[in-house]
């Protein structure tokens, strides 16, 4: 039987968290949560409540969500982290980003949240399977990877049309922030997208 999911709520207003919540469960998703608004709580729900899943505010009164996400990825590096919150300009959105969060939602939008969910579950179940696969690299294999890896051309491996591979290279070509946004998708997806771009600049 699957365990429901642990959701851990870095909130200080618990109608938004009940929101948040509502669209969870309307989506199908099964869990269980726990809502904490200052550093203390939220370290102790680090240890004792073992999140899966982090969903935090950005700004409140005593702790905001910079933080929280700094603390996570410190403590617990491998919690997908979903800043929700009221209000986010581009440049607090990529900041987010950059420091590691998994996604953003506004809260207007938070219909979204479910997607945001389950997209960060399956970056981090892809990322799962990458650490296990290299696991069990054999030695001449490492090497070969770490060319690939540190190669200034942009290449990537696929496999049965689905990306397994990418170096940053290439994820600087496909106008991508992080290898992420590419593993497990078509590479013809980024096909076009670059066709387009190279089209422009030809213009």
């Amino acid at each position: 039987m699957t365990q429901p999911l642990r959701i851990l709520f870095v909130e200080d207003l618990p109608t938004d968290q009940e929101l948040a919540e509502w669209q969870l469960r309307a989506a199908g998703l099964d869990f269980i949560s726990l809502r904490v608004e200052t550093r203390d709580a939220f370290l102790q729900a680090l240890d004792d409540f073992q999140p899966n899943l982090i969903i935090s505010d950005y700004a409140m009164p005593e702790f905001d969500g910079m933080q929280a996400l700094e603390l996570t990825r410190q403590l617990k590096s491998d919690i997908p982290f979903i800043i929700l919150t009221g209000s986010m300009n581009e440049d607090t959105a990529v900041e987010c980003i950059k420091a590691g969060a998994s996604d953003y939602v506004i809260k207007e939008h938070v219909h979204r949240l479910p997607f945001a969910v389950q997209e960060a579950l399956k970056q981090q179940q892809v990322r799962k399977e990458k650490e296990q696969a290299e696991e069990q690299l054999s030695e001449s294999e490492i090497r070969y990877r770490n060319l690939i890896m540190h190669s200034p051309d942009a290449i990537f491996i696929d496999h049965q049309d689905s990306i397994i591979l990418v170096n940053q290279a290439c994820i600087k070509l496909f106008g991508a922030q992080k290898e992420e946004e590419l593993i497990g998708k078509s590479p013809f997806d980024f096909f076009h997208h670059f066709n387009i771009v190279s089209s422009r600049r030809g213009q």
